[in-house]
Protein backbone atom coordinates (compact mmCIF):
# COMPACT_ATOMS: atom_id res chain seq x y z
CA UNK A 1 0.00 0.00 0.00
CA UNK A 2 1.43 3.68 -0.44
CA UNK A 3 1.23 5.97 2.14
CA UNK A 4 -1.40 8.48 1.62
CA UNK A 5 -0.16 12.18 -0.14
CA UNK A 6 -0.69 15.02 1.97
CA UNK A 7 -2.33 17.46 0.43
CA UNK A 8 -0.30 20.30 -0.45
CA UNK A 9 -1.58 24.25 -0.24
CA UNK A 10 -3.19 25.45 -3.44
CA UNK A 11 -0.53 27.89 -5.24
CA UNK A 12 -1.98 31.01 -6.47
CA UNK A 13 -0.25 32.22 -9.87
CA UNK A 14 0.25 35.91 -9.67
CA UNK A 15 -2.29 37.93 -11.86
CA UNK A 16 -1.07 39.74 -14.89
CA UNK A 17 -1.10 43.22 -14.67
CA UNK A 18 -3.89 44.82 -16.47
CA UNK A 19 -2.83 45.98 -20.13
CA UNK A 20 -3.37 49.53 -21.39
CA UNK A 21 -6.51 49.62 -23.95
CA UNK A 22 -4.56 50.58 -27.24
CA UNK A 23 -6.70 53.26 -29.37
CA UNK A 24 -8.36 51.52 -32.52
CA UNK A 25 -7.11 53.57 -35.02
CA UNK A 26 -8.55 53.41 -39.02
CA UNK A 27 -7.19 54.42 -41.74
CA UNK A 28 -9.41 55.44 -45.14
CA UNK A 29 -6.80 55.58 -47.85
CA UNK A 30 -7.42 59.44 -50.24
CA UNK A 31 -10.41 59.53 -52.54
CA UNK A 32 -9.18 58.49 -55.80
CA UNK A 33 -9.45 61.85 -57.71
CA UNK A 34 -6.86 63.21 -55.04
CA UNK A 35 -3.67 62.56 -56.94
CA UNK A 36 0.10 64.04 -55.24
CA UNK A 37 -0.65 67.14 -58.06
CA UNK A 38 -3.98 68.12 -56.78
CA UNK A 39 -2.47 68.33 -53.23
CA UNK A 40 0.00 70.90 -54.16
CA UNK A 41 -0.48 74.01 -51.71
CA UNK A 42 -2.04 77.12 -52.84
CA UNK A 43 -4.47 75.16 -54.54
CA UNK A 44 -8.18 75.46 -53.68
CA UNK A 45 -10.05 72.52 -53.52
CA UNK A 46 -12.98 74.40 -55.23
CA UNK A 47 -13.75 77.99 -57.02
CA UNK A 48 -17.07 78.75 -58.22
CA UNK A 49 -18.25 79.89 -62.07
CA UNK A 50 -17.53 84.09 -62.24
CA UNK A 51 -19.98 85.64 -64.51
CA UNK A 52 -19.46 89.42 -62.67
CA UNK A 53 -18.12 91.28 -65.78
CA UNK A 54 -20.92 90.42 -68.57
CA UNK A 55 -23.76 93.26 -69.42
CA UNK A 56 -27.06 92.25 -67.71
CA UNK A 57 -29.74 92.09 -70.00
CA UNK A 58 -31.16 95.31 -71.57
CA UNK A 59 -34.96 96.01 -70.53
CA UNK A 60 -37.11 95.70 -73.05
CA UNK A 61 -39.08 98.81 -74.15
CA UNK A 62 -42.26 97.33 -74.36
CA UNK A 63 -41.82 96.02 -70.84
CA UNK A 64 -41.34 99.12 -69.99
CA UNK A 65 -44.06 100.67 -71.29
CA UNK A 66 -46.43 98.19 -69.57
CA UNK A 67 -44.17 98.20 -66.23
CA UNK A 68 -43.89 94.52 -66.13
CA UNK A 69 -41.19 93.63 -63.89
CA UNK A 70 -40.50 89.79 -62.35
CA UNK A 71 -37.57 87.25 -61.76
CA UNK A 72 -36.08 85.27 -64.27
CA UNK A 73 -34.54 81.89 -63.06
CA UNK A 74 -31.73 80.27 -65.39
CA UNK A 75 -29.90 77.28 -65.19
CA UNK A 76 -26.78 77.69 -67.14
CA UNK A 77 -24.39 75.22 -68.53
CA UNK A 78 -20.50 76.89 -68.64
CA UNK A 79 -17.93 75.08 -70.02
CA UNK A 80 -13.87 74.99 -68.96
CA UNK A 81 -13.38 77.97 -71.34
CA UNK A 82 -16.07 79.90 -69.21
CA UNK A 83 -18.80 80.58 -72.61
CA UNK A 84 -22.35 79.60 -71.53
CA UNK A 85 -23.20 77.06 -73.56
CA UNK A 86 -26.97 76.10 -72.58
CA UNK A 87 -29.92 78.06 -71.01
CA UNK A 88 -32.43 76.30 -69.26
CA UNK A 89 -35.66 78.21 -68.41
CA UNK A 90 -36.08 77.28 -64.76
CA UNK A 91 -38.81 79.78 -63.59
CA UNK A 92 -40.55 82.26 -65.31
CA UNK A 93 -40.94 85.68 -64.71
CA UNK A 94 -44.50 85.94 -65.51
CA UNK A 95 -43.62 87.83 -68.58
CA UNK A 96 -42.05 85.68 -71.96
CA UNK A 97 -40.69 88.92 -73.54
CA UNK A 98 -38.68 89.04 -70.08
CA UNK A 99 -37.65 85.34 -70.14
CA UNK A 100 -36.48 85.79 -73.99
CA UNK A 101 -34.37 88.66 -73.19
CA UNK A 102 -32.60 87.48 -70.07
CA UNK A 103 -32.01 83.75 -71.86
CA UNK A 104 -30.95 85.71 -75.28
CA UNK A 105 -28.60 88.01 -73.26
CA UNK A 106 -27.11 85.47 -70.97
CA UNK A 107 -25.97 82.58 -73.57
CA UNK A 108 -23.37 85.15 -75.62
CA UNK A 109 -22.17 85.33 -71.70
CA UNK A 110 -18.47 84.38 -71.04
CA UNK A 111 -16.34 84.61 -67.89
CA UNK A 112 -14.21 82.62 -65.38
CA UNK A 113 -14.74 78.81 -64.98
CA UNK A 114 -15.06 77.10 -62.14
CA UNK A 115 -12.16 75.01 -61.10
CA UNK A 116 -11.51 71.91 -59.12
CA UNK A 117 -8.13 71.62 -57.28
CA UNK A 118 -7.03 74.37 -59.82
CA UNK A 119 -8.17 73.02 -63.27
CA UNK A 120 -11.21 74.66 -65.14
CA UNK A 121 -14.33 72.22 -65.24
CA UNK A 122 -17.79 72.29 -66.69
CA UNK A 123 -20.36 73.28 -64.52
CA UNK A 124 -23.81 73.63 -63.86
CA UNK A 125 -24.98 77.49 -61.89
CA UNK A 126 -29.08 78.65 -61.24
CA UNK A 127 -28.97 82.31 -62.19
CA UNK A 128 -31.67 85.06 -61.05
CA UNK A 129 -32.45 87.59 -63.42
CA UNK A 130 -34.34 90.28 -62.05
CA UNK A 131 -36.07 93.04 -64.00
CA UNK A 132 -37.50 95.97 -61.54
CA UNK A 133 -38.17 99.47 -62.78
Amino acid sequence: RRPPVAEQPETKMPEDPPRPKIPRVTFEPPSPAASAVEQLVGLEKEASVDLSSNKPPDYPQEAIRKRWEGVVLLRLTVDRSGAVTRVDLLESSGHPLLDETAIQAVSTWKGTPAKRWGRAVESTEQLPIRFRL
